[in-house]
């Protein structure tokens, strides 16, 4: 059964290649209707997130995958998301997740999260003012 769902997980991704996101989003919801592991959950939700038209359907689907199976890239992106509309807090929040699912060395190593933490840290000064 796994075996089936990484065929239909991959013909999805397949379909994002060759630009059928529709097809490939029904696909993707198709899986989630199946009895999938929390980490296939969450790698649907999230290329759902992906595809969409709309930032707050995307929003929508990365916290959903984050719920599903925090171990997965859900919390990198909402940090960043956050962080691009100004939304310091909420960025702040999702940075804090990654700090917490991440080992400190990665997180040391990271030139987008530095600079996502650099940015929070330099709204809270400005804000502090």
């Amino acid at each position: 059964e796994d075996d089936d769902i990484s065929v239909l997980y991959f013909k999805a991704d397949a379909l994002v290649g060759i630009g059928q996101k529709k097809k490939a989003i029904e696909l993707y919801e198709y899986i989630l209707k199946l009895n999938v592991v929390s980490k296939i959950k969450a790698n649907c939700y999230y290329e759902i997130g992906v595809l969409q038209e709309n930032e707050q359907e995307t929003v929508k689907y990365m916290k959903m995958s984050y719920e599903a199976n925090p171990r997965e890239n859900a919390d990198r992106y909402l940090a960043c998301y956050f962080s691009d509309v100004k939304d310091y807090q909420s960025s702040e929040y999702w940075l804090t997740k990654c700090e917490e699912r991440l080992p400190k060395e990665v997180m040391e190593n990271d030139i987008i999260m530095l600079e996502l933490k650099a940015e929070i840290l330099r709204h809270k000064k400005q804000t502090d003012e």
